[in-house]
């Protein structure tokens, strides 16, 4: 048996595993999301014990090494099931941040800790928001005793972080230090997301940070920044697929049940042809999704930044779930009447989720843009 056949077998327990673990519940989505926190802890508690936090790290700092395929494959089913808990934002953005920087003492803590159930989020966003670690808004100084911190970090996720990841620029140049939440100088404000979940603004105000814990510089930083944040582009973009999906499948429950004019209404040839549109918007999300996984896979070993045709990778996928998100959400809301924007319903929870989801990281229009910036068009 071949390397590629160990690591199909591996992945298809893994799709089993999660299956098992993460079904729909609407209640327990809603629970989670009405949390202080936002988040369920037994169930992160269970993904961390499954070593779902650690598909992205190499045994040698306690991971499975099983990369990006295995990543996608569980952001997809909790997207399927409704999980609001932060796996893309800790267990891929933080870890491939980490992973990216040099190794010392602070970055390997940190990766143990996050293999543990330590969340870890990563801050680089303004105020008004943008997808480029350059855009940063906090800004660093030299002060005897270390660096000091100053300047606004917003949607920050998970908002039950121990630790954030924070990029900040010093003369010019980009550093990504490790900042405690409970570090004296920094506060923060919950802000709700459109499906009632939660994200941070973290405010610096001379936010001592140790030299130790600066754990990378330029480029390197840069790098860093920059791969955590596609590689939770694409596994948004799992998520959403996951999450259109699961709104298919309740929208064609409820047409085999509903009745009008003596028979279910999922007999009109009408409304299965929009279901069959729904379906192909599924599909094509999956094609866009695989295709990225395969280009984020070809270049997990490579150094230095990541590749281009890994990010044009990463905003087709996100291009085609975010605007198949919102097609299917519409024609779910339809096909369903009134009851499908009601919190009660389950519909409601994946409409709210996939609203949240397909604007996070960069809407449609946005990714689209990014992706005709990277690839050259060939007129015939």
């Amino acid at each position: 048996m071949n390397d590629k056949q160990d690591l199909d077998e591996t992945l298809a327990l893994v799709a089993q595993a999660v299956a098992d673990f993460a079904k729909p519940d609407a209640a327990r989505a809603r629970a989670a999301r009405d949390a202080a926190d936002g988040c369920d802890a037994a169930a992160w508690e269970g993904m961390a014990e499954q070593g779902w936090l650690a598909v992205l790290l190499p045994e040698s700092l306690g991971g499975t090494a099983l990369g990006m395929r295995a990543a996608a494959l569980i952001a997809e089913r909790l997207g399927y099931a409704g999980h609001s808990e932060p796996f893309v934002a800790t267990a891929v953005m933080a870890a491939t941040a980490l992973l990216r920087c040099p190794a010392g003492p602070c970055r390997d803590t940190l990766l143990e800790g996050l293999v543990r159930g330590r969340c870890v989020a990563l801050a680089w966003q303004p105020p008004l928001g943008a997808l480029s670690p350059a855009a940063t808004a906090v800004t660093a100084r030299e002060e005897r005793s270390g660096l000091a911190l100053s300047g606004v970090a917003r949607f920050v996720v998970p908002a039950q972080a121990g630790q954030y990841l924070v990029a900040a620029r010093m003369d010019g140049r980009m550093l990504l230090c490790a900042v405690d939440a409970d570090a004296s100088g920094l506060s923060m404000v919950k802000e709700r997301t459109a499906d009632g979940g939660l994200s941070l603004r973290l405010d610096f105000d001379r936010v001592v940070v140790e030299r130790s814990a600066i754990l990378a510089q330029g480029d390197a930083a840069e790098s860093a920044v920059q791969s955590a944040i596609e590689s939770g582009v694409l596994c948004t973009a799992a998520e959403l697929l996951g999450a259109i999906t699961r709104m298919l499948e309740v929208t064609q429950t409820y047409l085999c049940e509903r009745q009008q004019f003596g028979q279910h209404i999922g007999a009109f040839q009408v409304l299965q042809h929009r279901l069959v549109d729904m379906w192909m918007q599924k599909e094509l999300t999956r094609a866009a999704v695989g295709a990225a996984v395969t280009a984020f896979d070809a270049a997990a070993d490579a150094p230095g930044p990541l590749p281009d045709a890994c990010v044009a990778a990463a905003s087709s996928a996100k291009a085609r779930a975010s605007e198949a998100a919102l097609f299917v959400t519409g024609q779910a809301v339809q096909l369903h009447g009134a009851i499908g924007t009601t919190d009660e319903y389950e519909l409601g929870v994946y409409v709210n989720r996939s609203l949240t989801l397909a604007a996070a990281l960069g809407n449609a229009a946005f990714h689209r843009s990014r992706f005709g910036a990277l690839v050259a068009v060939e007129e015939r």
